[in-house]
């Protein structure tokens, strides 16, 4: 037939005559039975034990939760360099494409200049010679305000 969990196990035990004495000292100060002053301290042991196991929880839990902290903050610190990152390399894509886009507009300039000085050079195509002037003026009006800006801008 098996235990219920209610029933009462019967237990022998030996102990050194000290601690025998002991245990009967604490059990009369307590006003209590011998057997009850043993299985309280059998159970206090126990709460005790766990008590230590749930302090070591709580503190693991204590330095895991720092360690987050700790990584949340080192986190949000590369969050934001990255976006410090992300805006300068926006400036920096910009730049290089108002670069790029002066650079065009002065390769056309430059073109336009060689093709009206050849063409007067030659001089023998006098409408040709007014529309490439023509041309290398509108392109240097609309186009000179934006060149001036940006050697502005950079300080020049």
């Amino acid at each position: 037939m098996a235990k219920k969990a209610t029933d009462v196990m019967h237990v022998n035990l030996r102990l050194h005559p000290a601690l025998w004495k002991q245990l009967e000292s604490a059990a009369k100060e307590r006003d209590t039975t011998l057997s009850g002053e043993i299985r309280q301290r059998l159970e206090q042991s126990f709460r005790t034990e766990m008590l230590r196991s749930l302090e070591n929880v709580r503190r693991d839990f204590e330095g895991t939760l720092t360690d987050f902290e700790e990584a949340s903050g080192a986190l949000e610190t590369l969050c934001q360099r990255l976006d410090d990152t992300n805006r300068n390399l926006e400036d920096t894509r910009r730049d290089i494409n108002n670069s790029w886009g002066l650079y065009g507009t002065r390769v056309l300039q430059l073109n336009l200049e060689r093709e009206l000085v050849v063409a007067l050079e030659r001089a023998d195509n006098l409408d040709q010679v007014k529309a490439l002037a023509k041309v290398w003026l509108i392109n240097r009006d609309e186009n000179e305000p934006r060149y001036q800006h940006q050697i502005k801008k950079r300080g020049e």
